[in-house]
This record gives structure tokens, sequence and C-alpha cells, in this order.
């Protein structure tokens, strides 16, 4: 958040505006990941690129969690009515991001889902901004089709000698 604050408030921006969005990608890639960083990892010569894959999601888990962290900060400081650091509302929304998540994983067998659910939106967000580089898109309403207005045949002209009943 201090080196590279504009690529941060970009994920949190996805986080906030497209969280279907964000979680659905974030599953997609924890289903699709581990398959092709296995598919890399069988073959000798791209086994490199598998320890680069994993290291990349592992990376885009954490910044999207810090980023999910910074949302809540962001969103605690306006409750509280109050101008802090954008580090320090990263920071103190992390900590209660993982707080609580911590907390919720003490329920047995669904308490894990929280973390899970909060991990998913912010990789989705880190995903769909390309690790911050690119703003989402706005998601765009739907657009009624208008039908255009029918066009009336054309008339025969007057004395062509064909009937126009025909």
């Amino acid at each position: 958040v201090l080196f590279m604050p504009n690529v941060t408030a970009r994920v949190t921006r996805a986080i906030s505006a497209q969280t279907l969005v964000s979680g659905a990608m974030g599953l997609l890639t924890l289903i699709v990941a581990p398959a092709l960083v296995l598919l890399l990892a069988i073959t000798l010569v791209l086994s490199p690129l598998a320890i680069l894959g994993i290291l990349a999601l592992i990376t885009a888990l954490v910044f999207g969690w810090v980023a999910l962290g910074c949302e809540v900060g962001n969103r605690l400081a306006a409750a509280l009515k109050v101008q802090w650091a954008p580090a320090v509302n990263a920071g103190l929304g992390t900590l209660l991001t993982s707080l609580a998540a911590g907390l919720f994983g003490l329920i047995p067998c669904v308490g894990w889902i929280v973390g899970f659910l909060g991990a998913v939106v912010g990789l989705g967000a880190v995903i769909i901004t390309r690790f911050g580089t690119q703003s989402a898109a706005a998601p765009t309403p739907p657009t009624a089709v208008v039908a255009p207005e029918p066009i009336p045949p054309a008339e025969p002209p007057a004395g062509s000698g064909e009937d126009p009943q025909i």
C-alpha cells in the first residue's frame, strides 16, 4: 500500500464495485491454476514455470487479502469519521479481517468458509485488474432493444398496368 497506492486502490475498487465478478473469477482461478501448474510440473523443461506459477498464485492471494483488508479499513475509517493514512487503513483492516476469519474458523465444519470467501474475492479482484495495472471494467446495465418501425410497402407507379391486388 505504501509503495503502490494506485495499484492497491484499483484492486480495492474492484472488490467493492464487482464483488460477485471478483468472487467468480477467484473461484475459477483456484480451480484452473492448480491443474495448469500440475501440467507444467509434469514436463521437465517447464518445471521452473510451475514454481513461478505457484509463487504468482501465492502472491496474488496475499495481495488480494491485503486489498480486502484495505477496503475494510477504508470503511472503518469512514464509519468512525477519521482520516488515516492508506497504510494504516490497510494494516488495521487486514488485521480485523484476519481476526474475523480466524474467529469464524473456530466454528467446526463451516468456519473456514468466511476466510475462503474473502480470499477468493480478493484473488478475483487481483486477477480482473491484472495485479492492479488496469481498472476493472464497470458493469454496464442492459439496454432495451427497440424494434424499428416497419417500412410500408412501396406502391407501384401509376399506369404501370399491374393490378396491385395480385
